[in-house]
């Protein structure tokens, strides 16, 4: 069975979500972190079949707020839950989007730092 990938990019006011199809990630889009997240997750597994959804853990301290996240979501979901490094998805999605259009620079990324994540989870486990 291909695993199908939901990644998230959590944070305090947004979450960003990325999608795998076989080897490749997509940004999905990003959604206001609200009383109704963890449904919206829910519909998103269900939409695109996710049978995994991978979380992005950073060093920082929403380490422990993202780590409480997933307890909710394993709580609501289920569905297996992991969790890989994301340090500097951010600065490096900022850099992947000087290049693009300007209103996409000016925008919210973090559906972009979600597929970074992805991405970068993917290659390092391909068989």
């Amino acid at each position: 069975m291909i695993k199908k990938y939901l990644s998230i990019d959590w944070g305090e006011k947004r979450i960003g979500l990325a999608i795998s199809y076989l080897t490749l990630a997509e940004p999905l889009k990003t959604l206001p972190n609200d009383a109704i997240i963890v449904k919206k997750i829910k519909f998103i597994c269900q939409e695109y079949n996710v049978n995994t959804i991978l979380v992005g853990l950073s060093e920082n301290k929403s380490k422990t707020k993202t780590l409480l996240f997933i307890k909710i979501l394993k709580k609501n979901i289920s569905l297996p839950i992991i969790t890989t490094d994301e340090t500097l998805t951010t600065q490096e999605a900022k850099i992947k989007l000087l290049s693009a259009k300007k209103k996409k620079r000016n925008g919210k990324i973090d559906h972009y730092e979600s597929c970074l994540i992805l991405q970068n989870y993917l290659d390092s486990h391909q068989d």
